[in-house]
């Protein structure tokens, strides 16, 4: 029986094929844990931290309060922002909140 793939690359640069079956669950496995990265952390934590000094208990109330865009809005201030200036961030928010 043939071989399903030859290379003429060295054995080090030989790509592996995979049957149907498995790469289909391979894809579907990589797409359902692709959130869990270091910056997805990052985003998900300041964003808790956000709702925490706006007083938002629930996800959908970002969207009721701040518009079906307020992610993308907020993109810039959520992951860009180093610790010492979020924090600065947040304790001016919960100023203004409070003061409302």
């Amino acid at each position: 029986m043939p071989p399903a793939y030859v290379s003429k690359k060295p054995r080090e640069c030989r790509q592996v094929e995979r049957d149907r079956k498995s790469a289909k669950l391979w894809s579907k496995h990589n797409r359902e844990f692709a959130w869990v990265s270091e910056g997805g952390t990052l985003r998900r934590k300041r964003v808790c931290e956000l709702a925490e000094a706006l007083g938002i208990v629930d996800y959908e109330e970002f969207q009721e309060c701040y518009g079906p865009r307020w992610a993308y809005h907020a993109r810039e201030q959520i992951l860009h922002m180093k610790e010492d200036e979020w924090q600065k961030y947040l304790n001016t928010l919960k100023a203004i909140t409070d003061a409302c």
